[in-house]
């Protein structure tokens, strides 16, 4: 969790997470100047909350916050889930939330990394499946609990190794072809995914919360989908090393095609090629 703030802006950011999106989301910041605190917590009842109150407390109380929301539960596709002991444990870290920035001018940023859930005016694919069952349940909660939330549905996210060590799948492919390993891909190799790099993303999150004060979803999504084929094929030509894959079957094996008009203008739009060799390169400098 960090709070982030830049002398000459009139809004500062409270980051909650730290995995690929918010780790990015905070190079991004401290990248245009932005400078602030982190606190380390554990992910139970109250470990969050008691951060967050002693985070806000060194704030100024003048300054609006952005608050980017990019906490998540690991696993959730291959795992039972009690519904409703994550509807009560999210409300709570919300409510909590919103006790805590009462007396502030603050805005709610949720990503949802439900690319799938689509955007307005596109229609959806199944709910039924239990990662997009919880988002939307997260969705839900997060428009009832905070007045102003802009939720930011996101596809599959990739970039080099964070502290928590989730890169996506183009990430885990560069760093086993590096490591002569082999990567199970679960789908088959016709499948369309869609992949966004995870410093593009980021960049696309602080310029709208910035900027759009709109209440509309957004959509951050590649304008241009790919199989798993060409994934592979593309980690293979950017690290010059043989990709060993094994395709096994999977349960959401349906391709996911967005129409580029409904994908936010903030998103830079970066070939794949290009993306991944910048997760080569920051994967051989880290």
């Amino acid at each position: 969790m960090q709070l982030l703030s830049l002398e000459t802006s009139e809004t500062g950011f409270l980051i909650i997470g730290e995995g690929l999106l918010g780790t990015a989301v905070v190079e991004r910041l401290r990248a245009l100047g932005y400078t602030g605190e982190q606190v380390r917590h554990s992910w139970d009842a109250s470990g969050p909350v008691d951060a967050m109150r002693a985070l806000v407390a060194t704030h100024p109380k003048g300054q609006p916050l952005q608050v980017i929301w990019s906490a998540g539960q690991s696993g959730m596709t291959t795992k039972r889930v009690d519904l409703d002991a994550h509807r009560a444990t999210f409300e709570h870290w919300l409510r909590s939330t919103a006790e805590i920035l009462a007396d502030r001018d603050w805005r709610l940023h949720y990503l949802s990394s439900a690319g799938a859930l689509g955007a307005p005016g596109q229609a959806e694919w199944d709910r039924s499946a239990i990662y997009a069952t919880i988002k939307s349940l997260e969705e839900e909660i997060a428009t009832q609990v905070v007045d102003r939330t802009k939720i930011y549905r996101v596809t599959s996210v990739f970039g080099a190794a964070s502290r928590d060590s989730r890169v996506g799948i183009i990430g885990v492919l560069v760093d086993n072809a590096l490591q002569r390993r082999e990567t199970a891909l679960y789908a088959r190799m016709t499948t369309l995914r869609n992949y966004v790099y995870d410093q593009d993303v980021a960049t696309a999150i602080v310029h709208t919360a910035l900027v759009d004060h709109g209440e509309e979803p957004v959509l951050l999504a590649a304008r241009r989908s790919t199989s798993m084929s060409e994934v592979v094929a593309t980690v293979k030509e950017v690290v010059r090393k043989p990709v060993a894959v094994r395709y096994a079957p999977a349960a959401n094996d349906h391709d996911m095609i967005f129409d580029p008009q409904l994908i936010s203008a903030h998103l830079p739009d970066r070939p794949l090629r290009a993306a991944v060799r910048r997760v080569y390169d920051r994967r051989l400098s880290a």
